[in-house]
């Protein structure tokens, strides 16, 4: 997951990390999918829940620990969107794959 994944890639990906958060913080997808919105706009407050932090000082500490270049205030908006998204990517492994881990089981019982 990086800066180089086409739109498609990220519209899945935003998709499938719906699902799996939805399934690990037991909410519904709806509510999920509005806070990943922030992603786009820009918004620090609807992933605070999550732990994520968006703010411009996060980000840039961020991307410098992945080897990134970034002076976000210079960056296109189009760059800072996939910057906080690579962010988001980054830091939500705990909940990738969750929806499809705990779906078998919830068929199971």
């Amino acid at each position: 997951i990086g800066l180089s994944d086409s739109m498609a890639d990220v519209s899945l990906n935003l998709t499938k990390l719906t699902a799996d958060m939805a399934s690990l913080y037991n909410i519904d997808q709806d509510v999920v999918s509005q806070d990943l919105a922030a992603i786009f706009t820009g918004q620090t407050r609807p992933l605070r829940d999550y732990g994520l932090d968006l703010t411009q000082a996060t980000l840039k500490e961020w991307a410098m620990k992945q080897g990134i270049d970034a002076n976000i205030t210079s960056m296109s908006q189009a760059q800072k969107t996939m910057l906080r998204y690579a962010y988001v990517m980054s830091n939500t492994t705990a909940a990738q794959n969750d929806f499809a881990r705990t779906s078998g089981r919830m068929c199971a019982a």
